[in-house]
């Protein structure tokens, strides 16, 4: 940019970054349909694609080339860094385990809501979202709750009474139709947001109100377990 000393964004590195998206998106994907997609010369995709195979970013397959086994290292990484979410990650599974449904739990990361574990349960419908995923805050229940605890300003009056009332926030997840959901807010006792646990599960499951209940009491104890051993376990 001109006039711009520190000249951001870097043009290669914004290159490669955007192939690794396409990579998966797209799970495999070759030189000629990746240049196309980037509108930048084949060769130049290609020389791309050879440095990251190198380092085992990328995997030649037979149609082209899809992301390297190499970035479970920096998930597993990401995670294991931040000590308290190692309290969570089982509490996910229990809460799975007892309700027959998706358990997921979430951080905000900027304008996102990012999946850090997820278990399904017995009876889990298909939502085709994985760990890692990045979803907007504004499609999914545990999206609106961060968004509400971190900016109560910004948050309706009916989701901030329904947490104020009861401790937790239900709603029809937007990003699949049929899909309800119930999410609490797992803090600190210091009132700092860890991050939200939600089950999700089908809407004529979730809007029954004995279970809806059920399931709402189950993560408020939960959560309320996390908020002790975060706040006061050495790591």
């Amino acid at each position: 940019m001109d006039g711009d000393s520190a000249n951001v964004p870097i043009r290669s590195v914004e290159t490669t970054l955007r192939l690794l998206e396409l990579l998966r998106e797209r799970d495999v994907a070759g030189v000629s349909e990746l240049a196309a997609e980037l509108d930048v010369a084949k060769s130049t995709v290609h020389n791309h694609l050879q440095t990251l195979a190198m380092h085992d970013y990328v995997v030649p397959e037979e149609e082209g080339f899809s992301l390297g086994f190499r970035f479970l290292d920096f998930g597993g990484h990401v995670r294991a860094r931040v000590g308290e979410l190692r309290q969570v990650e089982p509490k996910v599974r229990e809460i799975a385990d007892e309700t027959g449904e998706i358990c997921q739990f979430f951080v905000r990361d900027s304008d996102v809501a990012v999946v850090v574990f997820m278990e399904e349960g017995m009876r889990a419908v298909n939502t085709e979202m994985r760990i890692g995923a990045r979803v907007s805050l504004d499609s999914l229940t545990a999206g609106r709750l961060l968004r509400l605890f971190d900016e109560s300003a910004d948050g309706d009056a009916a989701d901030a009474e329904t947490l104020n009332a009861d401790g937790y926030l239900a709603g029809d997840e937007e990003y699949i139709q049929g899909l309800h959901s119930i999410a609490v807010p797992v803090t600190k006792t210091n009132d700092e947001l860890v991050g939200v646990l939600s089950v999700a599960g089908p809407s004529r499951r979730l809007r029954d109100e004995e279970y809806a209940r059920d399931v709402a009491d189950l993560l408020l104890n939960v959560s309320n377990e996390l908020e002790l051993n975060v706040s006061y376990t050495r790591y």
